[in-house]
């Protein structure tokens, strides 16, 4: 998804060898697992290009990659404001402030990129039982026995009794 989202930023605007060759850096470090030094490279190319959406999509996504999710959420939220319909980024920063402990402040971005499964535990987390159990069985029909929205859907049922 980060190629993609690089490369549409890319197709819409010139920038300069300086900020392709940080680009392919942080990615390529980031494909290594060396997250510190995508983090650094694509903070380069954030100061490069500061009016690349895609540029603080990818730091935002490599900060989430290595659960730095405070971190992460203002690089999301600039790259809503150059760009609001970039895909994928709501929902990262959704899922960035509700592990970062504000699910109330990521049921909205969660809404918008339809993800049913981080509203329903979102929604666990605010006490919103019912809401959270048709949510968790609609993420459970999308991802079959996966763990996590099985606890939290035996959690909801459970405190909801």
């Amino acid at each position: 998804m980060l190629a993609f989202i690089l490369s549409l930023g890319l197709a819409f605007q010139t920038v300069s060898p300086e900020v392709i060759e940080h680009v392919k850096a942080g990615m390529a470090a980031q494909k290594q697992g060396q997250m510190q030094v995508a983090i650094n490279e694509f903070k380069k190319v954030t100061e490069l290009a500061p009016d690349l959406p895609a540029a603080y999509v990818n730091l935002g996504a490599a900060y989430v990659q290595n659960h730095q999710f405070e971190a992460a959420i203002p690089p999301l939220k600039r790259s809503l404001q150059l760009k609001s319909d970039l895909p994928g980024v709501e929902q990262m920063l959704g899922y960035a402030l509700m592990m970062q402990g504000y699910p109330n402040e990521a049921i909205p971005y969660l809404e918008r990129a339809h993800a049913v499964d981080l509203i329903g535990i979102a929604q666990v987390r605010i006490g919103k039982f019912n809401e959270a159990i048709t949510n968790l069985t609609a993420g459970l029909a999308r991802h079959p026995n996966d763990p996590e929205l099985l606890y939290y859907l035996g959690r909801a049922a459970g405190l909801l009794s």
